[in-house]
């Protein structure tokens, strides 16, 4: 009973993606070229990828009709070391084994469209503000050697031939509105829709029994986002905006193959992943502050965002009827956060400018929290790039960011001492594993000004 107990709970982790580029588990910064040159948009008032960063600061553009359109290519590097992992020894052999997915990102767009006249600003977007992208790891990962327990007629054999991809995807269209008051300030309200919608395949051979899962799941959300700028003098601006809690409850589709159905006595962790079942795994709220100053031709900027993640804890959602429970949003997990810093120079003039940022990124994640597909790790970006007018009204950015994580240790391992083994000696040694990440964003955006 402990066995299946500690192989369902891991099993149910195993299949919770993310790849956020933020201090939050879910959230994506990286909405557009230029953000990835600066990592500073919080306070921004010169591009239409405001309507993400600094809504209530469209008011303060001049009149007309923007249109921008941002992709981004990420290079992922992921790698998961597992220390002293099960090989049938006995007593067991001291390795690490690696698994690694470099698959990359081809296509992240964000699509902005605003239109501005006297003090009011209506506007549009399309984005990915969470999830985004995909991750293979051709040869499977650790948390296949303890879904041997689960696995019909496996007898707790160990997993040969792995294979895990996931993909994650929130698209957004939001539509909303700014108006600026006595040319101070301004504050704007906006309608957020988020369409989810998650994939994952896994599969191993134990012995001669072939294990699979196949499931998709989708959910359909809305959330408030209320914004303000105020500019004090000329050359100031100081702006923030909070995004509301968005409830999300997703529906999956699944086939699981020779994998044991989990029964009542088992934790309810792996039935959101049975055909039919329900997650709940709630957006997080979030504030974002930002303040710039531009003096002679340099602008220097502050960012920062905070990620009301505890307030998300899914737990709270276990005692609703007929809603599965997977651990996600723990209280295992503080609140993160990013701050950041950026220059901007003007080489000429409306014409031309260049720019370099930081960001730090901290997920409020610790080794408790970490597993193969949820290592949310801290991070620190550089971001640099340039915007040119090629003519007048048409801007072009180009950027590049690497994203560099700290490698981190986790013990989810642990647990399972002789599940596998159950000989005296423990198949995972002291059952640690080392999560790492390197992460490249090469992105270009085009704005337009029809009129």
């Amino acid at each position: 009973m402990r066995k299946s107990f500690v192989a369902v709970a891991i099993f149910a982790a195993l299949f919770v993606t993310s790849s956020a580029q933020a201090g939050s588990i879910d959230y994506l910064t990286n909405q557009s070229a230029d953000y990835i040159r600066t990592f500073c948009r919080n306070a921004a008032t010169d591009g239409a990828d405001i309507v993400t960063f600094n809504p209530a600061g469209t008011a303060w553009l001049d009149d007309g009709l923007y249109v921008s359109l941002s992709n981004q290519f990420v290079l992922k590097d992921f790698n998961i070391e597992l220390h002293n992992f099960p090989n049938g020894d006995s007593p067991p052999t001291t390795r690490t084994k690696t698994y690694s997915s470099t698959k990359p990102t081809l296509a992240l767009p964000s699509l902005y469209v605003i239109y501005k006249w006297q003090d009011l600003a209506a506007f549009f977007s399309f984005t990915v503000p969470a999830g985004g992208g995909s991750l293979q790891y051709d040869d499977g990962v650790p948390f296949l050697y303890p879904l041997g327990a689960l696995v019909e007629g496996g007898g707790f054999a160990l997993v040969d031939n792995g294979y895990f991809e996931g993909s994650s995807m929130y698209l957004a269209p939001t539509v909303g509105a700014a108006y600026r008051f006595f040319d101070i300030f301004s504050i704007s309200a906006s309608l957020r829709t988020l369409i989810v919608s998650k994939s994952y395949k896994g599969s191993g051979d134990y012995g001669a029994i072939h294990a699979s899962l196949e499931a998709d799941k989708s959910a359909l959300g809305f959330g408030g986002i209320f914004g303000l700028q105020v500019t004090p003098i000329e050359g100031l601006n100081i702006a923030a905006r909070y995004e509301m809690e968005t409830a999300l409850a997703l529906k999956t589709t699944s086939t699981l193959t020779n994998i044991k159905i989990p029964t009542a006595e088992a934790p309810s962790a792996l039935e959101s992943f049975v055909d039919g079942a329900e997650e709940g795994r709630d957006l997080p709220a979030m504030l974002g502050a930002g303040i710039s100053y531009s003096l002679y031709g340099i602008t220097a900027m502050l960012n920062f965002n905070y990620y009301f993640i505890k307030d998300a804890d899914s737990a709270k959602d276990y005692t609703v009827p007929n809603k599965a429970f997977v651990r996600s949003y723990d209280d295992d997990y503080d609140n993160g956060y990013d701050i950041a810093a950026a220059l901007e120079y003007a080489i000429i003039p409306d014409v031309l400018v260049a720019s370099v940022g930081y960001n730090r990124g901290v997920t409020g994640s610790n080794k408790n929290t970490l597993s193969d597909f949820e290592y949310a790790l801290n991070s620190n970006s550089i971001g640099l790039g340039a915007r040119y007018m090629v003519y007048d009204d048409l801007d072009v950015t180009l950027a590049l960011a690497n994203t560099m994580y700290e490698d981190t240790e986790g013990v989810q391992l642990s647990a399972l001492g002789n599940l596998l083994c159950g000989f005296g000696e423990p198949c995972f040694g002291d059952g640690t594993e080392t999560f790492k990440k390197n992460v490249y964003d090469i992105a270009i955006g085009v704005q337009y000004k029809f009129f």
